[in-house]
């Protein structure tokens, strides 16, 4: 067993078990809430914790309580990044992107299960005369072209030429019968 905690203990990121800076009771329930926030249970982790936070400040141990409120807000946080998924039915990828002088900005949300799981961003020079059909056209091909998981339904901020000849590209490249390209109404 090590003699002292590491710097991330003393951060407040980590409980120091190699270091036997906490009890087995305590790691055991910092493993089960773990496990409760990766099974998608974090209303429940969040009911604890703000149990948990207010039986702290009664024992007037604020530092602890202020730890607790944090942990919450984060959990909330990734709360929020789910509900907004959940307005989402199962699989896609979202594009979108903004130009700024001669720089496209593109963000790829990747939604799988209406999860958001993960986003890319790039960045793209020397666009300042194109329109935005033609970037978004000029994305979807490049990007595409190398992707290894393209789901059933592509959300583009903007329209794109070729739309037909890119979703059936797009259905030959996943072997599949249905590929769905779509747009905000009114564009």
């Amino acid at each position: 067993m090590d003699k002292r905690p590491c710097l991330k203990y003393h951060l407040g990121h980590c409980l120091a078990p190699c270091t036997g800076s906490v009890n087995k009771a305590e790691y055991k329930e910092a493993i089960k809430q773990i496990v409760l926030f990766l099974e998608g249970k974090r209303d429940k982790v969040v009911r604890e914790f703000e149990q948990q936070m207010k039986s702290a400040s009664e024992a007037l141990d604020f530092e602890r309580a202020a730890r607790l409120r944090d942990q919450i807000g984060a959990i909330k946080n990734v709360i929020e990044g789910q509900k907004i998924a959940a307005k989402v039915s199962g699989n896609e990828d979202a594009v979108a992107f903004v130009t700024d002088k001669d720089q496209v900005y593109v963000q790829v949300f990747f939604v799988r299960g209406r999860k958001l799981i993960g986003r890319e961003s790039f960045v793209l020079t020397g666009a300042n005369a194109e329109q935005p059909k033609e970037i978004m056209t000029s994305f979807v091909k490049q990007y595409y072209a190398s992707a290894t998981d393209i789901p059933p339904l592509l959300l583009l901020q903007h329209p794109i030429d070729d739309k037909d000849a890119i979703r059936d590209w797009l259905r030959q490249k996943k072997k599949r019968r249905n590929q769905y390209l779509r747009t905000p109404k009114g564009q």
